[in-house]
């Protein structure tokens, strides 16, 4: 695994992760597939909502959050979190949160940034199913085939992973909405979470990820904040083909979605050093303007 300090003119020695060959993560050894096609099966519906989290539901999702222990390890809603401090924070200030999801086949690790001047928490969250060394969120994958049960894995963990992000935030003080990016899996599920459940982020970041057609929205949802989408993919991918991305962004926009996708040439299912410099320069701008509030 090999690692570079961003050089985006931010001057702040941030060190991104930048994946290479199977060392990006198992899911590089799925099959490619064709960009996939509506479903006949009714899959769960991705639904908008601009409520904030009530008194009761922030207290409940506080009693099943645990903060983490001495090596950072804690659990929320379900799922095993790693937390990492970054720019001389400490853990009981109020700092930004910076949400990053593995995909594939990977486990939490402290490979996706390093220091910078900008104090911030990390929070590595950890996918429930055991996959060969890692971790999986879902059964189902792109090269399967299966849009309804793809469909029905990703909204099922995006659920799982709202909760969390609710919960860890009553029990781990912040500024703002966190900040969610991700890598294939990761990459769908942030998203999921940019569309389904925009009131737990701020900005969503995925990276060679899409969206099956069944959890495309039908209408740009009135009256609620939506976060905007920064993504990113290789034109090369064969895993996760950025055709599939294409096609949801330019529906996204279609709707009035704040949406941007930047495909980068040759790039396969990996995070290049490019993507990671973008990331880089995304995650600074974002935790910097929630650190002002």
């Amino acid at each position: 695994m090999a690692a570079r300090s961003s050089d985006s003119g931010l001057g702040l020695g941030l060190a991104l992760l930048l994946c290479a060959a199977a060392a990006c993560e198992l899911g590089a050894r799925e099959p490619a597939a064709a960009e996939p096609k509506p479903a006949p099966v009714q899959a769960p519906a991705l639904a908008a909502s601009a409520k904030a989290v009530s008194p009761g539901a922030e207290a409940q999702g506080a009693r099943a959050c645990s903060a983490p222990d001495a090596q950072g390890w804690g659990q929320c809603a379900g799922l095993r979190y790693l937390e990492l401090l970054r720019g001389g924070a400490k853990a009981d200030s109020a700092l930004p949160m910076v949400v990053l999801i593995h995909g594939l086949g990977d486990r939490p690790r402290d490979v996706w940034i390093g220091e910078v001047g900008v104090p911030m928490r990390i929070i590595l969250p950890q996918a429930p199913i055991p996959r060969g060394p890692g971790f999986s969120w879902f059964e189902f994958r792109v090269g399967d085939g299966d849009s309804a049960g793809l469909a029905r894995g990703i909204a099922t963990a995006a659920a799982q992973l709202a909760r969390a992000l609710e919960g860890l935030r009553a029990v781990r003080p912040t500024r703002g909405l966190p900040f969610v990016g991700g890598f294939s899996q990761g990459g769908m599920l942030s998203y999921a979470l940019a569309l389904g459940h925009p009131q737990v982020l701020s900005m969503a970041h995925p990276i060679a990820g899409m969206l099956p057609r069944p959890l495309w929205p039908r209408e740009k949802p009135a009256g609620v904040r939506l976060p905007p989408i920064r993504a990113a993919h290789g034109d090369s991918d064969r895993i996760v083909p950025a055709a599939a991305d294409r096609a949801l962004h330019a529906h996204l926009k279609k709707l009035g979605y704040d949406a941007e996708l930047r495909e980068y040439p040759g790039v396969a299912h990996q995070i290049s050093p490019e993507m990671g410099e973008r990331l880089g320069a995304i995650v600074m701008t974002a935790t910097s303007a929630a650190a002002a509030q």
